[in-house]
Parts: C-alpha cells; sequence; structure tokens
C-alpha cells in the first residue's frame, strides 16, 4: 500500500474509534454526527485527490502501481 493510503486507513480508523467511543458513552448528539461524517468526507476527498495526482503523474492509479511493484 502507499503511504496516502496508509494515511487514509490511519484516519478513517481513528474517526471511527472516537465515533463508537461518543456512541458507548451515549454522548449521541447531531452535532457531533456531523462533523465526523465531514471529516470522513474530508478525509476521502483528499485520498481521491491524491490518488488523481498519481494517475495524471504516472498514469495509473495507486493500486495499479503497487501491483507492477511485485
Amino acid at each position: 500500500m502507499s503511504k496516502a493510503l496508509y494515511v487514509h486507513h490511519t484516519i478513517n480508523l481513528a474517526l471511527m474509534i472516537i465515533f463508537i467511543i461518543f456512541q458507548f458513552m451515549e454522548i449521541s448528539s447531531l452535532t457531533i454526527s456531523i462533523i465526523l461524517l465531514a471529516l470522513l468526507l474530508i478525509n476521502l476527498i483528499g485520498f481521491i485527490i491524491a490518488n488523481h495526482k498519481n494517475v495524471k503523474a504516472k498514469g495509473m492509479t495507486i493500486e495499479d502501481n503497487q501491483k507492477f511493484k511485485r
């Protein structure tokens, strides 16, 4: 996996853990849910932009690039 993919998954994992903790502690306000959703979307958009830059530069996706390195 590429560095961008590691960062993307790490951030998603951390945000999901935070969400689960808030649900477990019954701090389920709509505001917190909307903020976490916005952070997840920003993270996804950032990964799409990073993947798009890689496709423009090398002509292949991050996953295709990793397949050729093996």
